[in-house]
């Protein structure tokens, strides 16, 4: 049985804090997050969740047009990005719109890429 995963306070607040029309967004990424990394620690990171395990990190914030992932490197996203090149990416993040399906395999696949698994 795994524990519970460890959320600071601090995480817990800015989760708690997501505005519609990002919220059912970003609670299904969250899901699909600490899903795929049950042993990661979620910590508040450049005011933002970070979800932290021993080989990486990845991150999600909300902004204007949705809700983002950002990894530290670059390669898991420029993977993602190729199978999805409708989703705005930078180098480390992938945007995702409330108004798009959500491709949940490859956000898993990005994920564990992303901490090196």
């Amino acid at each position: 049985m795994t524990s519970p995963v460890e959320i600071s306070s601090d995480a817990l607040e800015y989760i708690a804090a997501v505005p519609e029309p990002f919220r059912e967004l970003f609670d299904r990424l969250h899901a699909l997050v600490l899903e795929t990394l049950p042993d990661a620690r979620v910590v508040l990171s450049y005011k933002m969740p970070a979800y932290v395990t021993d080989g990486g990190r990845v991150s999600l914030s909300v902004g204007k047009a949705g809700v983002s992932i950002a990894t530290t490197v670059a390669a898991p996203v420029a993977a993602f990005h190729a199978r999805h090149p409708e989703l705005k990416a930078g180098k480390v993040t992938v945007l995702f719109p409330p108004d798009r399906e959500l491709p949940a395999d490859d956000v898993r696949a990005l994920v564990l890429a992303a901490v090196g698994r």
